[in-house]
């Protein structure tokens, strides 16, 4: 990992790279008799700069790169190895926005425009002569959005927000082994205006958050979130929250080789309970948490496609512990351990981890 950052009195600017190698977690184990090492490289960066037109109007840019390449076995248990199956990925995205800072700094005014391209290749030459699992196929995909938000700050404790996003996602699929699975370009647009409200009011304080969406095949949802929050005393505070919400299938999960057009939305619902403990040198987080939802998207390796699943929950505990050691050292330990069960055959989940 490298970082540069710099500056002067007006412009700003940040580069952070990295590159990680893994050797990979996978079903196809050595104890089943198989012997590929499946691997995992990301290299990344991300670009940030920024600068300061006037007194009340700035200007923001993000470019993220992330390049991945990972091994894919056919499977799990014995003889579930395929040494040469590999999926490259290479996502480029960009974020450009303005800020406005009116009435004595009370309003802020965002727009804001983002694009995301993702070109990914499932690559997996014949093993055998009779190789039944071969694939060569390339996908291409984009998101554009444009997006207004607007913060009106009419008290240091109290920020009401609204704003509206337009967003067109687009997708096509090369297939270079069978020109007959190869896709034409679709499309998809949603439309969407949200508003949320946060305040304070001596020792309790809270966010409401409000959503509406209509998607071009989907149709319309309406979601919102309710969180209230309470400080027993100054270093002791209790939160909750409950949230609805609706995730719509992507193009690839819709009309890739993997994916199934009959796909429906998720619908999701939770809650959570949870407590803050802060004094001069410790912090102390925990978290109860409790999901559902309906027509949830996997995938199933038994069938290599995309699927609903009826019902499922995932509940569990968060913990975060954060230890000021001394003016220049901190220990941060994290801990998450979670039951997750598929409603419709009461089995865990697949990769869920547990702790």
């Amino acid at each position: 990992t490298g970082q540069v950052l710099g500056g002067g009195r007006r412009a700003h600017l940040g580069l952070t790279t990295s590159y990680d190698q893994l050797d990979g977690i996978s079903a196809a184990r050595a104890a089943d008799g198989n012997k590929e090492k499946d691997g995992h490289k990301i290299t990344t960066a991300h670009l940030k700069t920024g600068y300061d037109v006037t007194d009340n109007f700035s200007l923001l840019s993000v470019v993220r790169f992330a390049k991945t390449a990972v091994d894919l076995d056919f499977t799990g248990g014995p003889g579930g190895d395929d040494p040469n199956s590999q999926q490259r990925q290479q996502t480029i995205s960009a974020k450009i926005e303005g800020s406005w800072l009116l009435l004595d700094d009370k309003w802020e005014v965002i727009p804001r425009v983002l694009a995301t391209d993702i070109d990914r290749e499932q690559d997996n030459p014949a093993d055998t002569p009779d190789d039944p699992n071969t694939l060569n196929q390339r996908y291409r995909g984009r998101i554009e959005a444009a997006e207004m938000v607007s913060h009106h700050r009419w008290r240091s404790d109290c920020v009401a927000t609204v704003g509206t996003r337009f967003e067109k996602e687009s997708f096509r699929l090369d297939d270079k082994l069978d020109s007959d699975n190869s896709l034409p370009e679709r499309f998809t647009e949603t439309k969407s205006v949200f508003a949320q409200w946060y305040g304070v009011w001596k020792r309790l304080f809270g966010a409401i958050n409000l959503r509406y969406d209509e998607h071009l095949t989907a149709g319309s949802f309406t979601t919102y979130r309710v969180a209230p929050g309470y400080r027993l005393t100054d270093q002791l505070t209790v939160k909750a929250s409950y949230a609805t919400g609706a995730k719509v299938p992507a193009l690839f999960q819709l009309y890739s080789t993997f994916g199934d057009p009959n796909l429906k939305e998720e619908e999701i619902s939770g809650y959570d309970l949870g407590m803050e403990y802060r004094n001069k040198t410790t912090s102390l987080y925990l978290t109860f948490f409790e999901n559902h939802v309906r027509n949830q998207i996997d995938y199933f390796f038994e069938t290599q496609k995309y699927a609903n699943i009826g019902r499922a929950v995932a509940k569990g505990l968060e913990m975060d512990l954060q230890q000021q050691l001394s003016q220049d050292v901190s220990l941060t330990l994290a801990y998450t351990i979670q039951e997750t069960e598929n409603k419709d055959t009461g089995e865990a989940l697949l990769r869920r981890p547990h702790h």
